[in-house]
């Protein structure tokens, strides 16, 4: 992602496949193995640390929660660096080590690396951050995503927050970077820690076009101004669909009421009333989209500005979700259940005995939001208050 593609909404998505290739270029033998990294633009003066860990969190994890103001709150250990104007404590000179202990994408600092430590990295899946020394003084921060040799002379890809994309030769890169930058610390990376492994739902492009032609309703709630962006500026994505399904009372109290083993989508909900498509804008919380969940022409239900809460409440149920889950790369189906006359919401992974939900939003006694819990333990909690209405059926009455 960023959200379906590329998100800030949750680390899910293995990187691509290491590009391999070993040809004759001419009379040349050319040989390269390159990994498919990206470098956010850093996006303050002094934030090269920041856009390096970010973009390396994002690489291995593109659906990071991580973005590069978070970085500097957490790294700083302030809270304002998310605003607009970002205040000059956020804007400062910082460390790439601490800033990936951060992201907890760190491993180990040491001087220049040796062309065959860096091609073993590469091979391996993992970058490398590089720090150079200008002359007369200060530092810049950038990543090694690839290297190759040409007719025996060594060059690496190099990702720069400022500079974008190049080939330096390993002795030019070494020494005069840029014409003035000296190769002075190499740091070695790694994936950060297990998060939930969503099943990623393919977009239609019928429906991306439906919700591009309604989307400027949402400008004057939010908009593309939403979060400081100007309008037309930010980076827009959609995607991490997934089901919404909704609970009756009298379907609740059923569900509670049977054998753990016995309660599932299928039983309770057999088909979603929308599939929710979560917008994001330079890796924020954009809004969301509810559209039809079966065939025909799809039809966009409702949607919601930056400016609705959904958005916290559920990264944060996806974080909790995070905590949960194994070391494996097994995917799993991500759903929002919906009990509207509980006014409660949850974020559920699995079926039937396997199934966890994190609550995101419930006034109800006895339900701690953003706590996993089995899915049966959440109906057996919910199923009194569900009694209780349903008890008490009187059509003039409301809550």
């Amino acid at each position: 992602m960023a959200l379906g593609e590329n998100s800030a909404f949750l680390s899910s998505i293995a990187i691509s496949p290491i590009d391999y290739r070993r040809f004759k270029l001419k009379d040349l033998l050319y040989t390269a193995v390159s990994l498919p990294f990206n470098m956010q633009h850093q996006t303050q003066s002094n934030w090269c640390w920041a856009a390096t860990s970010t973009s390396t969190s994002l690489f291995y994890r593109p659906a990071s929660t991580w973005t590069q103001c978070r970085v500097a709150n957490s790294a700083l250990a302030l809270t304002t660096c998310c605003g607009s104007p970002v205040p000059g404590a956020c804007n400062v000179a910082w460390y790439l080590d601490r800033a990936l202990q951060v992201t907890q994408n760190f491993v180990s600092v040491s001087g220049p690396a040796s062309f065959a430590a860096v091609q073993a990295e590469i091979n391996a899946g993992r970058v490398l951050g590089a720090r150079v020394g200008w002359a007369g003084g200060g530092g810049h921060f950038m990543v090694i995503y690839g290297c190759s040799t040409v007719g025996g002379v060594q060059y690496f890809n190099i990702d720069d927050p400022i500079y974008g994309k190049s080939n330096p030769s390993v002795a030019t890169f070494s020494s005069s970077y840029q014409g003035s930058g000296t190769w002075t610390h190499t740091y070695f990376t790694k994936a950060g820690p297990p998060m939930v492994n969503i099943r990623i739902r393919e977009l239609a492009p019928e429906l991306l076009k439906r919700i591009w032609e309604v989307r400027p309703l949402l400008v004057p709630h939010g908009g593309d101004e939403a979060g400081g962006a100007a309008a037309g500026t930010a980076s827009v994505s959609l995607g991490l669909a997934h089901p919404v399904q909704i609970l009756g009372l009298s379907d609740l109290a059923r569900a509670a009421g049977g054998a753990a083993a016995e309660v599932s989508y299928a039983a309770m909900a057999p088909e979603p009333s929308a599939i929710r498509v979560i917008e994001t804008r330079d890796g924020e919380f954009g809004g969301f989209y509810d559209v039809s969940a079966g065939g025909g022409t799809p039809e966009v239900l409702q949607m919601a500005s930056a400016d609705n809460d959904y958005g916290r409440l559920f990264e944060r149920g996806l974080a909790a979700l995070s905590k949960q889950v194994d070391d494996d790369d097994s995917e799993t189906d991500l759903r929002l259940l919906r009990i509207p006359a509980l006014y409660t919401e949850a974020v559920v992974v699995g079926e039937g005995e396997s199934a966890v939900a994190v609550p995101i939003r419930s006034p109800q006694e006895g339900v701690p939001l953003f706590e996993p819990m089995p899915l049966a333990e959440l109906l057996a909690r919910l199923e009194k208050p569900a009694r209780e209405i349903l008890d008490d059926d009187d059509e003039l009455k409301g809550a």
